[in-house]
């Protein structure tokens, strides 16, 4: 008969990063609700060890409730999620910053200056946006001028500033508030699609 001396509750995990030969533990994949003792007794139990191949795999929810029913095979175990666990392995982690990574950072971060700028201009190109603000200076004052610089200059700092504004990082230091941008959920939202992709398309082991 169920009771709460014999029942445990599993919140498993959707990822899990370890350093490769490390060993994977139920504690390590899953959240255990229950009695204290059991908690100790089921958190140690062993589901993986080695080193593994694959630097990327999925441990599946089916092979955590066979390794824990035969440790305790009277154990009711009632499971909250029953999404499979995504491994990525990782080597050692190395905290310097070697050069060549520095380098790489500047250049992609150009890259993506130059493109940006390239792309704004084309986009300038095709809407003619100068003869645009001459027309609306000429609209406003009546007057035709060649440089309408009190449209442009305001124009040229809102679009920064603007983007500041759009993705929630006008301050430097700080966000005034917890909200995630709309950029930070665009890398969550591609993050759990590649995660996803993984978890249905690998198998369900180490090798």
């Amino acid at each position: 008969m169920e009771n709460g001396e014999n029942m445990i509750y599993l919140q498993p995990k959707e990822k899990l990063n370890i350093i490769q030969g490390t060993s994977i533990y139920v504690e390590d994949i899953c959240e255990i609700i229950g009695e204290a003792k059991l908690i100790e007794k089921v958190k140690n139990i062993e589901i993986l060890q080695g080193t593994y191949e694959k630097t990327v795999f999925v441990v599946s929810l089916v092979m955590v409730l066979d390794k824990i029913r035969n440790s305790f095979p009277e154990l009711y175990i009632y499971v909250l999620n029953e999404k499979d666990i995504l491994i990525q392995v990782e080597e050692t982690k190395n905290i310097k910053t070697t050069i060549f990574e520095k380098i790489k950072i500047v250049l992609v971060c150009l890259l993506l200056l130059i493109g940006a700028g390239v792309t704004m201009m084309n986009f300038h190109a095709d809407v003619n946006m100068v003869e645009a603000q001459k027309n609306f200076y000429k609209m406003v004052t009546g007057k035709n001028v060649e440089k309408p610089l009190w449209i442009a200059i305001p124009y040229s700092l809102g679009i920064g500033i603007g983007m500041m504004v759009f993705f929630n990082h006008l301050s430097p230091k700080k966000r005034k508030t917890d909200q995630p941008s709309p950029l930070d959920l665009e890398m969550d939202s591609y993050q759990n699609n590649i995660d996803d992709f993984m978890r249905n398309n690998k198998k369900e082991s180490k090798n």
